[in-house]
């Protein structure tokens, strides 16, 4: 799609009844169905115009709680044992995090993975056309694990640990270098 063919920013955020979340990559609450796939518009972003293209064909763009989700795992500490920038965290403490951001919050742990899902698997092409720093295209988290462990042996599996490495991209837009610590 041309960049004129793309609608700014704000038509976009009109259309979808909210501003855009976490540096304009989140979409606001959309509704269950349709799932949407992708998205792209225009903006202004540090004084020069950006193209942003969203693209997730099995899971839908993030939306909505997904920029909470994201927000409570940047607040997590990085794990010591790892050489790039990876948050361990458990289940109670991410639940914890959440809570701490948004006190209003009903996520379940099933929506709590599907935004986890849906933000490693989501891939984002930024362009800026004829300028600096020209396209980047980049995931939110690089590497997911999502560790599990049966209550009886055959029994149900549950969530218990979620092993995130985020993209050094996400580290840029907030402001942290490598080791979790703020530029």
């Amino acid at each position: 799609m041309a960049s004129k063919d793309l609608p700014e920013q704000h038509m976009l955020e009109a259309e979808l009844g909210g501003p855009m979340q976490f540096h304009g990559l989140i979409a606001p609450p959309l509704p269950a169905a349709p799932v949407r796939p992708r998205l792209a518009y225009r903006r202004h972003w540090k004084g020069g115009e950006q193209e942003v293209h969203i693209h997730n064909p099995s899971e839908g763009v993030p939306h909505g709680s997904d920029a909470l989700v994201l927000q409570a795992l940047l607040m997590a500490p990085p794990a010591l044992t790892h050489p790039y920038w990876v948050v361990l965290v458990r289940v109670e403490e991410l639940d914890e995090l959440i809570w701490k951001t948004e006190r209003t919050n009903t996520l379940t742990l099933d929506d709590i993975v599907q935004a986890v899902t849906r933000l490693q698997t989501t891939r984002f092409t930024l362009d800026a056309p004829g300028g600096s720093p020209g396209r980047q295209t980049f995931h939110l988290i690089d590497r997911l694990q999502i560790h599990s462990q049966s209550q009886k042996p055959g029994g149900e599996k549950f969530v218990r640990l979620f092993q995130v490495e985020f993209s050094p991209t996400t580290l840029t837009l907030e402001g942290l270098d490598a080791s979790g610590i703020r530029a």
